[in-house]
């Protein structure tokens, strides 16, 4: 690993890493979620005072001058817009215009300044105009979004131009990562989840207080001390169950069919367990299984554990099986550590700056602990960074061949930066060569033998791997060192294909569960059978030697999963047996889009249809293994949707239905879905696209009125005694909402502000039609707020429709603010001029928003990116919205958010194709 100096200024350097595989990949869909329902503004305006975060700008900038990977991917041009773009994504009020120009206009509400931003050719430029465009927020914003925040949403968004980990720790997320990298903490020993709106345990962790209590998976938490835990967030939660180590702290827990008990805890050393270990036995031969799932302060000393283990009374391993299978990585000076107990001699992993100079070399140290076994280690898709070090490390030094999937390809190294104020930096210094020679950025580590999940289910068929996001997909990825522009791939030697059943919602919360669990369940594990089975078999000290014998048992295992495979297909008249080529095949496609069985022109929102694919072979010779593959990057439910043909004899057809639920939030749009094909003797033919024209469903829209109950007005609330809040929640909107549909009642005073019942599904609301929900809490002795704050919110998850308020309870006289007995809804955005295609590259875009409250604003992105913000200074119920829109290629995603002066917000998502002139894929039109 990297040692580096410490840094003379304020930064100063903590742990070098290899880093985890990045988190930053989001759904369309969700990004602008995020756009749209976080927005929110009104509040205090911040004094000189509260400025001070500004100097993790000027810290964060002088790290990435003197210690960034690659100096000529610093462009502070393009890292201002990106830091800008990610501040008005936060916060409604702020616009930036003429973001081409010398001087950029920052709106802030109703107040301009014009920012000189050229020249922009150094850090200290960017830290310049960043600084003042922040100063000039800080002054002139007076929403809820704090300060603080706003920072760094720009710090991050500055980064985000260099690569994907290099990231800005905000305190609360630099104090969770410390705790991941050290390996302990003090607790209790469970993990939880939020599901259904309760706090849920996955699993308690072995010797933990937890198990010793009984505590089991399933079981909700819904108090902590006197605290309620509905809608209570899982970082908070988990703030509250953490804690010192000997503290006790009670919890409520509730088990399905029992009555809630209280189970007092005294909070423990809490080991996250990095390491399990197994003896796999067949006859006299002993295996050693060790699976590392990730790389943290404590996994060496959990490893040397298994080792020991495994040595007990001086019996040999004959062989070893290392799973790092879903491993992200972690710190990359224990992941050498591991390396070396396996490596006689070579080099483990060399680390390599800008122009690819050597900055550090880790060797084996000879002789190693561990005897020359045989090594198989398994990977896959998820294996990245640290994990991809060793397996490499491993295979290129000849010590083990490599099982399963192509890792990641994260192949960069972060160092974190403490930059005072309790915030972090995470910045990538350099790029690593497993075994000093290979990088593996962006080609990842190459399995010796490629496995191949393979699923046949009539829902979702799985023959071929999938498309899996790694970080070639990745925004601002790094390049290879070895290599520009396209690096090729290595293909594996040995593919092994494997029917597995199809995981639903149960397996994959076993699977959580057994992932916790000290000794690992492995009896059912395809790789790890076959492993064994090689290294019985064919076992040698080598990787060479290994890769020389394995070939018969590879074979076996191949022809006996491919018969699994061909008699599942038959199941479904389709033969997946290989017959020798002849002749020349030639393929004539069709395409209908079914819904209920029959075909439709459009596919309505929310609903299954299927795609029914026919192929006609009208060439002279056959089609073997013959199959299509639907993908779509920009349409993520349109990915690894297959369309298994098998063989087709000339003159032959054969159909195959994929089905597609479509989301319910869908706009009006045509989707497009390309598929390429691929043959068992490279009879390819021509990709095609599928076109999805898309019928919207009316979306709801919520109202609600709420009064409280079991006290009097004008009363001083009392302690100890249940208030009810009933909620009465209308449907305004010109749809109905999903069944997915809740209300929660949410807790922003504290523990003495206790919820007894917070949350309701309410299910689907027709148009015009109403629900009642009723939602319980009292106050403990020693509240001393004089107000406190809920927070009321009707959501439909499904149809991304939310409607949330801010209500103030005043304790001396039981009063409501905003006043309780009237109806509360957003505003209504309608659209009447906007074109649903064009070749232009821009639109015009007119509507209206009408409100029973004042109109405050409207803001317009296209994307991600924010093109127009309007404050209404009539401050009338009504304001016309018209803006420009530039169009990008493709579908164009718009989104008009509205408020009105209760910081009641709704939004309207339309998509605008702008029209290409020709493409190379091949349209075929649907049959009707």
């Amino acid at each position: 690993m990297i040692r580096l100096r410490p840094l003379r200024p304020l930064i100063r350097t903590s742990r070098t890493h290899a880093g985890w595989a990045p988190k930053r990949v989001l759904l369309a869909l969700a990004a602008t979620t995020i756009v749209a329902l976080l927005l929110l503004a009104s509040g205090p305006a911040r004094s000189e005072a509260n400025l001070q975060s500004l100097t993790l700008i000027d810290r964060t900038l002088r790290a990435i001058d003197r210690h960034y990977l690659d100096p000529d991917r610093v462009q502070p041009a393009k890292m201002l817009s990106s830091a800008i773009e990610e501040i008005e994504q936060m916060v409604p009020e702020i616009l930036v215009t003429d973001k081409d120009q010398p001087h950029f206009t920052l709106t802030v509400g109703l107040a301009s300044k014009r920012i000189a931003q050229r020249p922009m050719r150094t850090v200290s430029d960017l830290d310049r105009v960043l600084r003042e465009t922040l100063t000039f927020i800080g002054k002139q914003y007076h929403g809820d979004v704090e300060f603080d925040d706003i920072v760094y949403a720009g710090i991050d968004g500055m980064l985000r131009m260099l690569d994907p980990h290099s990231n800005f720790l905000s305190p609360k997320v630099y104090k969770e990562f410390q705790v991941g990298t050290r390996g302990k903490f003090g607790g209790l020993g469970i993990v939880v989840t939020i599901k259904d709106g309760w706090l849920t345990v996955i699993a308690p962790l072995e010797n933990t207080p937890a198990e010793n209590a009984g505590i089991k998976a399933g079981d909700r938490i819904i108090q902590i001390g006197d605290e309620s835990t509905i809608n209570m967030s899982l970082t908070d939660a988990v703030n509250r169950l953490r804690g010192d180590v000997d503290t006790k702290i009670t919890i409520t827990i509730e088990r399905e069919g029992k009555s809630p008990r209280e189970v007092t805890l005294t909070r423990a050393v809490i080991n996250i367990e990095s390491v399990q270990h197994a003896i796999l036995m067949h006859e006299d031969k002993r295996i050693g299984y060790l699976r590392v799932k990730s790389f943290q302060a404590n996994t060496i000393a959990d490893v040397r554990t298994a080792l020991a283990a495994f040595h007990a009374e001086g019996k040999a391993l004959d062989g070893m099986v290392l799973d790092m299978r879903n491993n992200p990585g972690g710190l990359l000076g224990v992941a050498v550590e591991l390396t070396n107990h396996f490596l006689r001699k070579g080099t483990i992993v060399s680390t390599v700056g800008a122009h690819d100079r050597l900055l550090d070399r880790d060797v084996a140290t000879a002789p190693g602990t561990e005897p020359d076994y045989p090594i198989v280690v398994l990977i896959n898709e998820g294996s990245a960074s640290a994990s991809e070090i060793v397996a490499g490390a491993l295979q290129a030094d000849d010590r083990a061949i490599i099982m399963g999937g192509r890792s990641f390809g994260k192949g960069s190294v972060q160092t974190i930066f403490e930059l005072g104020l309790d915030a972090a930096l995470k910045l990538t210094i350099a790029q690593y060569k497993a075994a000093g020679t290979e990088s593996i950025q962006l080609v990842g580590v190459t399995p010796d033998v490629e496995i191949l999940p393979v699923v046949v289910d009539a829902k979702s068929m799985n023959l071929k791997r999938d498309v899996l996001t790694n970080e070639s997909d990745l925004d601002e990825h790094l390049g290879n060192l070895r290599a520009k522009g396209n690096t090729p791939q290595a293909k594996s030697p040995f593919s092994v294909p494997h029917l597995t059943p199809k995981e639903n919602d149960d397996d994959r919360e076993a699977r959580s569960i057994r992932d916790y669990a000290k000794k690992p369940k492995i009896d059912d594990d395809f790789m790890v059978t076959l492993a064994r089975t090689l290294i019985l078999n064919d076992g040698a000290g080598t990787r060479t030697a290994m890769l020389g014998r394995i070939a018969p048992s590879i074979e076996t295992a191949r022809q006996a999963q491919q018969q699994k495979i061909a008699a599942a297909l038959k199941t479904f008249d389709i033969d997946w047996n290989v017959t020798p080529a002849a002749g020349t095949p030639k393929l004539s496609l069709s395409y209908r889009l079914l819904s209920g069985g029959k075909p439709v022109a459009r596919a309505r929102a929310g609903s299954t249809v299927e795609i029914e694919l026919t192929a006609t072979n009208t060439g002279a010779g056959p089609y073997s293994q013959l199959i299509g593959v639907g993908q779509s990057k920009e349409t993520p439910f349109l990915s690894n949707r297959e369309f298994p043909f098998g063989f087709i004899a000339p003159g032959k057809t054969q159909r195959w239905r994929t089905p597609i639920e479509l989301p319910e939030n869908l706009s009006r749009q045509t989707l497009t879905m390309p598929i390429d094909f691929d043959e068992a003797h490279g009879n390819i033919p021509e990709p095609i696209d599928v076109k999805i024209p898309i019928e919207a469903i009316d979306p709801p829209a919520f109202a609600f009125s709420y009064r409280l109950t079991g006290t009097k007005s004008n009363q001083t609330l009392a302690t100890g005694k249940t208030i009810g809040l009933i909620a009465d929640i209308a449907n305004v909107g010109d749809g109905a909402s999903s069944e997915e549909t809740f209300a929660t009642l949410g807790n922003d005073c504290g523990e003495k502000f206790f919820i007894e019942t917070g949350r309701a599904k309410i299910g689907r609301i027709p148009p015009t039609g109403t629900r009642r929900t009723h939602f319980r809490f009292h106050l403990s002795p020693g509240l001393i707020n004089p107000e406190c704050k809920m927070t009321l919110t009707v959501a439909d998850i499904k149809r991304i429709t939310v409607l949330t308020d801010d209500i103030a309870i005043s304790i001396p006289d039981g009063e409501l603010t905003p006043p309780q007995k009237r109806s509360y809804q957003s505003p209504r955005i309608t659209i009447v001029a906007a074109p649903a295609q064009t070749a232009a590259t821009e639109a015009m875009l007119v509507g209206t928003i009408e409100g029973t409250f004042p109109i405050r604003d409207y803001f317009v992105f296209v994307g991600e990116k924010k093109i127009a913000y309007e404050p209404n200074a009539q401050r009338g119920t009504t304001m016309p919205i018209s803006a420009t829109i530039p169009l990008e290629k493709g579908n164009n995603r718009i989104i008009i958010g509205a408020r009105n002066t209760h910081d009641l917000m709704s939004r309207k998502i339309l998509v605008i194709e702008r029209t290409e002139a020709t493409t190379n894929k091949k349209t075929v039109p649907p049959v009707k």
